[in-house]
Order: structure tokens, then sequence, then C-alpha cells
């Protein structure tokens, strides 16, 4: 018969080696599970800087039209203005020369 320290050395061993064992592939699992959790949090994390980049860019490219448009405007009125300016440089200087002619044909 097997004795009964050798029995109780054997079966310490193997339940320890089980216990190892079971302990490892414990371990791999939970680092299994951590790796695509922050794996998860990492997508999200990029999904939410695309998000925010995408409304900076859409927010860029209605300034960029306000921004057109005013610009737009602008130089219509200061085209207006100019087109006001020579009208009244050319009465004010029909004016003037009329005002000269007659002048000088009272002189002469």
């Amino acid at each position: 018969m097997v004795d009964p320290i050798f029995t109780t050395l054997l079966t310490s061993s193997v339940v320890e080696a089980v216990a190892t064992t079971i302990g490892d592939i414990l371990g791999k699992f939970i680092d299994i599970y951590q790796e695509s959790e922050a794996s998860r949090h990492r997508l999200e994390e990029m999904a939410e800087s695309s998000r925010l980049r995408l409304k900076e860019l859409q927010q860029e490219h209605e300034y960029s039209i306000i921004k057109s448009l005013t610009d737009s405007k602008i130089k219509i009125n200061e085209q207006q203005i100019i087109e006001h300016l020579r009208a009244s440089y050319s009465i004010a200087t029909h004016r003037a020369f009329r005002d000269i002619n007659t002048e000088y044909a009272t002189i002469l």
C-alpha cells in the first residue's frame, strides 16, 4: 500500500500544479477582458474625437460661407459708393465748366 505521507505530498503537488494552471488561465482571461475593454474605450474616444472634428469643420465651413457673403456685400457696397462718387464728380465737374464758361462769356 502507498504511504499516506507520500499520497498527501502527491496530492498537494497535483493540487498546486492544477491551481497554478487554473490561476494562469484565469489571469489570461482577465488580461483578454481588460484588453478588450481598453480597446473599446479607445474606439469610443476615437469616435468622439471624429465627431468633434466634424463639428469643428462644419463650423469652419459655415464661417467661410458667411465671410464670403459678407465680403461680397462689402464689395457691392464699395462699387455702389464708387459709382455714386463718379456721378457726383461728373455733375460737379459739368457745373464747374458751365460756370466757368458763363463767367468767361460775360467777361468777353
